[in-house]
Parts: structure tokens; sequence; C-alpha cells
């Protein structure tokens, strides 16, 4: 009997991490083009929330200092316990039901074709998306809090200010 021959060693190669050179490359790709476009944009959508909303919010301003609901404090205050509960579980069920069909990241299509498929670290392709996720969902709990701030200010039930605060 023969001994039996063993395959040849292979070397494991280890695995090539590209990903500071994949995003030099898609930053160069995507130029200085894309910063002059967000600047753009983020103009022209302040410009448009100060110009349409700037006199709403004034007028909503100057009638919270007149209290109109002030007849109707009791029943803000009794139903402020159960309502704030009731607001939280919305939002965390609007958190979750959008996390399901699109997750907490949601990165452009030709990131999630092109870049996931190549040898680079996610972590780093995908923190930049999660962080703008995250603070979208941080500006509308301001913007719940503030509208709730303003509804217990038109009930009497505090200044506008601490309230917001």
């Amino acid at each position: 009997m023969t001994p039996r021959a063993r395959p040849p060693e292979r070397k494991e190669t280890p695995h090539e991490d590209r990903t500071a050179e994949v995003l030099a490359w898609l930053r160069a790709r995507r130029g200085a083009e894309r910063g002059r476009r967000f600047v753009s944009r983020a103009y022209t959508a302040l410009v448009l929330l100060a110009g349409w909303y700037g006199l709403f919010l004034a007028g909503l301003l100057a009638e919270v200092r007149q209290r109109p609901f002030a007849a109707h404090a009791a029943v803000v205050e009794a139903a402020l316990p159960a309502g704030l509960v009731a607001v939280a579980a919305a939002a965390l069920w609007a958190a979750l039901r959008d996390a399901l069909w699109r997750g907490p990241v949601t990165p452009p299509g030709p990131d999630v074709d092109w870049l996931l498929a190549l040898p680079v670290r996610r972590r780093a392709v995908l923190l930049p998306w999660f962080g703008l996720s995250a603070a979208l969902w941080a500006a509308a709990a301001l913007l719940l809090g503030v509208a709730g701030a303003a509804v217990l200010a038109a009930t009497g039930q505090g200044a506008l200010g601490p309230l917001t605060a």
C-alpha cells in the first residue's frame, strides 16, 4: 500500500481591504459638484422654508402668547399622560415600520449595487448614511417636541421657552 498523497499546501491570502482606495476614488469621482449641489439645495430649502413658514411661525408665536386655549387647560392636563404615551408609541411604530422595509440605513442605489459587493469595510460605507438617518429622526423628534410645547403654552401651562428647552 502506498501512503495517501497529500494535497499541496494552499496559502491563505488575507482579505484585501480596499476601503480607503475605493472611498477616495468615489469622492474624487463625485467631486466638488456634489458639495455645490448640496449648498444650493440647502440654500433654496432655507429660503423657501423661512419665507413660507416664517410668517406662519410668527403668527403662531403671537397667538400662543395670548393663550387661546386657556379654557381647555384641564382637559389637556388630564389627557397629557395618555397622549404622551400614545405619541411616543406612534413614533416608535413609525420608526420600526420604516426600518422593516428600509432598514436603519438607506444609501443611494449605486452605493448598494457597487460598493457593498466590493471587498470594503461596510462600516466605512454605511456609517455616514446611518448618521444622516439618525439626524433626520432627531429632527422629526425635535419638531414633535416643539409642537407639544406650543400646545402646552397655548393652554397656559407654562412659558414657551422653558417648555421648548
